[in-house]
């Protein structure tokens, strides 16, 4: 998300004014899905790495109280489950583009 948004105000400084390309650009249905999965996955990653931050920090500071604890342990468990998810259907898709003839 960053790189983006460097890579927006470096084009707007190099020629003076901010233009935005569309990067779903494909010549097939394909490509445009490759191109929406290579934008989703990285910001999966964040989003695990967020509330795995979020899980951590609810467990530290649940002192003892069980409640927050199995919040902390639920959130931290889905988060994993959520990467693993993104993962698998990345890993489905990589196969799928690999070895069916489009």
């Amino acid at each position: 998300m960053l790189n983006l948004l460097y890579i927006i105000i470096n084009k707007a400084n190099a020629q003076g004014d901010v233009s935005l390309e569309n990067p779903v650009v494909g010549d097939d249905l394909v490509s445009v899905l490759e191109r929406i999965a290579g934008y989703l996955v990285p910001i999966a990653g964040m989003i695990f790495l967020i509330m795995l931050v979020y899980g951590g920090i609810l467990y530290i500071t649940s002192q003892g109280n069980e409640a927050q604890s199995e919040k902390a342990k639920n959130s931290l468990i889905w988060a994993l489950i959520g990467i693993i998810i993104v993962a698998l259907a990345w890993a489905i898709e990589a196969y799928v583009r690999e070895n069916l003839p489009f």
